[in-house]
């Protein structure tokens, strides 16, 4: 379940032209490596929080808290990444067999990075929550 959430936001962020990496940079989703090609954004996802919430009756509900990092080689482009990552926010996922909406948590500013002389990288992060339920 967690990588069928995990394949809806790549999906959804790869159909607005993201090149989006699992948990590091350089590592793609089917467990192969590459060379990073700025623009990019980082998708850390840790196992959901499960909940069954009690009305008439119960119902099971997952929570994943999504963080999402983005880089560019200028301001401009991880801007361009920001926009299309802020874009999630109050989507629903399409997933086989569950119902996800995706609300956005917070948002970090940009920032420079400059570790390494040779390139400025710049930075941030959106985080979100997607609440999954069963069709």
């Amino acid at each position: 379940m967690i990588r069928l959430h995990a394949e809806a936001l790549v999906a959804f962020l790869a159909a607005l032209g993201v090149r989006v990496y699992d948990t590091e940079a350089g590592l793609k989703f089917d467990g192969t490596r590459e060379t990073p090609a700025f623009p990019y954004a980082i998708l850390t996802m840790p196992s959901p929080v499960r909940d069954t919430e009690r009305m008439v009756q119960a119902r099971e509900r997952h929570e994943f808290d999504v963080t999402i990092g983005y880089h560019g080689l200028s301001p401009a482009s991880a801007r361009w990444v920001a926009e299309r990552v802020s874009s999630l926010a109050g989507a629903t996922l399409l997933i086989p067999a569950w119902v996800a909406h995706v609300e956005s948590v917070f948002s970090t500013p940009l920032r420079a990075d400059r570790d390494d002389p040779e390139q400025t990288v710049y930075s941030g992060a959106d985080g979100f929550t997607v609440t999954s339920f069963p069709a």
